[in-house]
């Protein structure tokens, strides 16, 4: 594991395993309730925040573990909404791979949901708010043509403190992560599907950012835990209508 819970052993310092039987007790005492998401599966596309993590403590993970969702992770580490061929990895060619092989493991009786996660590596590569909105639109298009019943989340970028914290200027437009951000609220509004604003869930900022980021750009354990139950939460209050817990 990384992030403060890691701990190295019975010659380092206790203060980790301590924090981690707080945590612990804490959860015994006054344990969550999430909503039994059994009959659903839900799909997610995105970047490394949900590819590079593939078993329980990845955000999907997460979110079928405290669910009970049947989750099918597709994000690819590296990629971006902005396409620039139709092999690549962005998330237009990965929804065209998708389409294109069995998916009878969705298909079944359950209900459909896509959780959508791009912009960071759009902001890195200096890809202009522009391109990654047609990105997106595109991505968004072809999911709804395939499955016009499935409900659609775009979840916006995490906060990070590469690049002064998001503000550093990457293309000619001198365009900053929360540009990227607006652009992805505008295209769900444009597209009629919900989003979520990571940064207001979360309130991660330069103050306290290093408890939730492994480096400088991807969550911890901790972060992706909280990221998967904002997801969670967006889920309930805009798409299941649930009871927010």
């Amino acid at each position: 594991l990384s992030g403060t819970l890691q701990y190295h052993g019975i010659d380092a310092d206790n203060s980790s395993l301590t924090q981690f039987d707080t945590l612990v007790q804490a959860a015994i005492n006054a344990p969550a309730s999430y909503s039994d998401l059994s009959d659903y599966n839900i799909v997610f596309f995105g970047d490394s925040v949900f590819g590079n993590y593939q078993d329980f403590a990845s955000i999907p993970g997460v979110i079928g573990a405290l669910t009970k969702a049947s989750v099918h992770n597709r994000a690819i580490g590296g990629s971006s909404a902005t396409q620039l061929t139709h092999d690549d990895k962005s998330f237009p060619s990965a929804v065209q791979r998708f389409l294109s092989e069995d998916t009878a493991e969705i298909s079944g009786e359950k209900k459909l949901c896509f959780v959508i996660n791009y912009g960071l590596n759009d902001y890195f590569t200096g890809y202009t708010v522009e391109q990654y909105r047609d990105g997106l639109q595109a991505g968004v298009q072809s999911l709804q043509d395939a499955y016009p019943d499935a409900e659609i989340l775009i979840a916006s970028s995490n906060f990070i403190t590469a690049f002064d914290n998001g503000t550093a200027f990457n293309n000619d437009l001198d365009e900053i992560l929360n540009d990227y951000v607006t652009g992805a609220e505008e295209t769900a509004a444009a597209m009629n599907v919900f989003f979520l604003n990571t940064n207001e869930a979360l309130q991660w900022n330069p103050q306290n950012a290093a408890c939730y980021l492994v480096d400088a750009v991807h969550p911890n354990e901790e972060g992706r835990f909280l990221f998967g139950t904002a997801i969670i939460k967006a889920l309930e209050e805009d798409i299941f209508s649930y009871p927010v817990h």
